[in-house]
């Protein structure tokens, strides 16, 4: 803040150290939550998804629609991994010719 730090540390769990500058360390009995409490309160702030929402309309009003989609089976890691070694692989060059012997 514009007059200092403020530190607020809880070293046990149950008792913080309020310290700010220019004043007394203060303790202050800080209540651990229940996990459930704190998704309650997370829960309540949430907004409306709207994104998510027009999403699931979205692919509803297609799933109603009748249309039909195929899909091409996956490649495997193996078939993957042999284009893969292909596309980086040079092509094969002749190997140079022997030298003729000298005499």
């Amino acid at each position: 803040t514009k007059n200092g730090v403020i530190v607020l540390d809880r070293a046990d769990g149950s008792l913080a150290t309020l310290s700010m500058q220019n004043q007394p360390d203060r303790a202050v009995a800080l209540k651990r939550r229940d996990t459930s409490e704190l998704l309650a309160e997370e829960l309540r702030r949430l907004d409306p998804d709207n994104t998510y929402a027009s999403a699931v309309k979205f692919g509803v009003d297609k799933l109603h629609s009748g249309g039909e989609v195929t899909a091409k089976p996956a490649e495997s890691a193996a078939e993957k991994a042999d284009k893969a070694a292909e596309a980086k692989a040079p092509a094969a060059k002749k190997a140079p010719a022997k030298k003729a012997a000298s005499k």
